[in-house]
């Protein structure tokens, strides 16, 4: 049984699949080198999920994690980091032959409800 059957009594319409071949161990196994960014709320999201669920570190890979603003409501700073990511990429881009990097700022924002703010969170990443 998966993980959630054991604690919702519903048909699954669709059982977890096994990720036997992540891209980041393709890019490893190729001798290339990946860096992997986002911010706090989005570290998962270019790490344990890019991998197939598992937390590991492949050769020639870096991760960068920009710490997230410590806000009560996302709404208050819609930029979030994005700003320190670009930043961030852009002094360390050369270094890397692949880059999954994830832009918390639309998501989070958008979750809050407040559709000027997240509008506000996705002009600032197409300026960026």
């Amino acid at each position: 049984k998966q993980w959630y059957q054991r604690r919702v009594r519903a048909d699954v319409a669709f059982s977890s699949m096994e990720v036997k071949t992540p891209i980041g161990k393709v890019i490893s196994e190729n001798n290339l080198k990946q860096l992997r960014i986002a911010e706090t709320q989005k570290y998962a999201h270019v790490t344990f999920f890019m991998d197939g669920g598992i937390d590991v570190l492949y050769k020639g890979s870096e991760r960068i994690l920009i710490p997230s603003v410590k806000i009560n409501n996302f709404a208050e700073k819609p930029q979030m980091s994005a700003l320190e990511i670009t930043k961030e990429l852009i002094e360390r881009l050369e270094d890397f032959d692949f880059v999954i990097m994830n832009y918390a700022n639309p998501d989070m924002v958008g979750h809050t409800g407040n559709l000027d703010a997240t509008i506000e969170a996705v002009e600032c990443i197409d300026r960026e």
